[in-house]
């Protein structure tokens, strides 16, 4: 791609971009000068300043968030035979993370409000089978940790936090990740750092992270950095089988440097949203994101409902390619994709799912979305449903 294509994908307002400048450019040719460039002591400097931000645990970065769940979920024991409850209304990447593992993933339907799976909607799923349950902070906002763990604890259930959106995010004043249950999450470019891919898992069972650490790396007993410091005398041995699930210095460089700024990240997006919501709450057509009182909402992404109207997200998305800015179709249910048809599940079973995904579509929401603008953003978005 030359420079000139290159530019040619910023030549709009688009949904989501990573902020970045020469700090992030100096890390990654700092690594480049070490000559160390694969999983190392960049990676394990990274790890540690996530935990220290989350207020504890011990943490294994992968190069996924979906290969971050599949670890926990091979971890917790999950297996061939096994089903798993996940949100209806979330990405394939749930669901993957599942059938990788080799369990069959269960659709749970979400609260209509918060878009999160709730104990009432996983109790009507579960059988002698569910093994573990993922609960999904969507788009930024904390599930109903406390219940949800109370629930597994009380069908002898294993419970698993997907906050790939949510990073500082927070529950009853903690940050997510610090709740007593393996969370993980991502750095896409766009959640709420980036390093162009790559996830991390948190827990506070050492042990847990240590099998993942292993696992993610081939299942090799000693990693290539202690090797590299022993000068080769050391000599690894498999007791497991593993995959490839490393991250990277140079990912890790830049990791560094975005959670240093994240507190800004955070800043900057809450402001975004509350200039939305300023001009939306109002509005009859349109639901701005409920947060509930014990939650403090991350915004990854900002994201509304159509009620009372003729007028359907592929319009508005349509309208608003048509100003030059770019939106997005809300969260589709999974149980319609083409790839689980043979499950025949009904649309009537999820009636929230549904409906969220009939009536939403998000709205551009990132560190350095000018108020200019937003508000031509506002602008555009009232001038459609006149």
């Amino acid at each position: 791609m030359s420079i000139d294509e290159t530019s040619e994908l910023f030549n709009h307002i688009p949904l989501a971009r990573p902020f970045m400048d020469q700090k992030e450019i100096e890390g990654v040719v700092k690594v480049i000068e070490s000559g160390w460039l694969c999983q190392g002591p960049v990676t394990e400097d990274f790890e540690r300043r996530i935990s220290e931000f989350c207020g504890g645990g011990f943490v294994a970065t992968t190069n996924s968030c979906t290969t971050a769940i599949h670890l926990a979920l091979k971890n917790i024991g999950v297996e061939f035979g096994d089903e798993v409850v996940i949100p209806n209304l979330t990405c394939m990447a749930n669901a993957n993370a599942v059938l990788m593992s080799g369990a069959k993933p269960v659709f749970a339907d979400v609260n209509p409000n918060t878009f999160n799976i709730e104990v009432s909607h996983i109790d009507r799923v579960i059988t002698s089978k569910t093994k573990a349950i993922v609960c999904v902070d969507q788009i930024g906002l904390a599930c109903d940790l406390d219940s949800l763990k109370d629930f597994a604890n009380s069908k002898g259930i294993f419970l698993i936090e997907d906050a790939a959106t949510s990073l500082g995010g927070k529950y009853k004043g903690r940050y997510l990740g610090n709740h007593g249950i393996p969370a993980t999450f991502s750095f896409h470019p766009r959640k709420m750092i980036a390093t162009g891919e790559g996830g991390a898992i948190i827990s506070n069972d050492e042990d847990f992270i240590n099998r993942c650490k292993v696992q993610r790396s081939t299942g090799a007993s000693i990693s290539d950095l202690e090797r590299h410091k022993n000068r080769g005398a050391l000599l690894q041995k498999y007791y497991t089988s593993g995959y490839n699930y490393r991250f990277t210095d140079l990912q890790a460089a830049i990791g560094i440097r975005q959670l240093e700024r994240l507190p800004y990240f955070l800043s900057e997006r809450k402001k975004i949203a509350a200039n939305y919501d300023s001009h939306f709450s109002n509005h009859p057509n349109l639901c701005i994101p409920f947060v509930p009182e014990e939650v403090d909402h991350s915004y990854s992404s900002y994201m509304l409902k159509i009620v009372d109207s003729n007028v359907t997200p592929e319009l508005v998305i349509k309208k608003m390619k048509d100003k030059n800015i770019s939106c997005r179709f809300g969260i589709q249910p999974l149980h319609q994709e083409p790839f689980f048809s043979d499950y025949r599940l009904r649309n009537d079973d999820y009636p929230n799912t549904v409906s969220v995904a009939k009536s939403s579509f998000f709205l551009p929401i990132f560190p350095g979305l000018t108020l200019e603008e937003q508000n031509y953003i506002v602008e555009s978005v009232g001038e459609i449903f006149k």
